[in-house]
């Protein structure tokens, strides 16, 4: 089966840290997730969240979706997934990556690996594990425009 990795933005009417991220970013989307099947995975508040697709739809509107070229088998799929289970959200890494887009800093001061994951980073964790050829940088320092650009480049 074929992942798929959706740009969201929430359908509450006024999000405000969505709303900067959308800002500074200058996207229409404020999320990452992935989907498999009927389900979908997040990273976002309290960590790493698992939904019914139904569910899912019911918080975010879905504003692109990206078919991943490679499958994964379901089995193989969750035991991927089951590594990501106990994270928590790096709230602190999203603070680095504004600082990196307003330039004053290279690389992420607050990244911290696998303890703390932004969206973007569980998205770049799929890609780094199931698309072995691909070269990636240190994952902390992906942003929404970095992230969707590795997606474009792999389809």
């Amino acid at each position: 089966m074929k992942p798929r990795v959706l740009q969201c933005d929430p359908l509450q009417s006024f999000v405000p840290l969505s709303w900067a991220i959308k800002e500074i970013q200058g996207t229409n989307y404020s999320h990452y997730a992935i989907q498999f099947g009927n389900i979908i995975i997040d990273v976002r508040g309290k960590g790493f969240n698992i939904y019914p697709s139904y569910e899912f739809h019911k918080l975010y509107n879905i504003v692109g979706d990206y078919e991943m070229p490679f499958s994964i088998e379901p089995l193989q799929f969750l035991n991927w997934i089951s590594a990501y289970s106990v994270v928590t959200y790096g709230a602190m890494q999203l603070l680095g990556n504004m600082l990196i887009l307003l330039k004053m800093v290279k690389t992420n001061p607050f990244g911290s690996g696998k303890e703390k994951l932004t969206c973007c980073e569980l998205v770049v964790y799929m890609l780094r594990d199931f698309c072995s050829d691909m070269e990636l940088r240190d994952t902390d320092d992906y942003d929404l425009l970095s992230t969707e650009e590795l997606l474009m480049e792999i389809i």
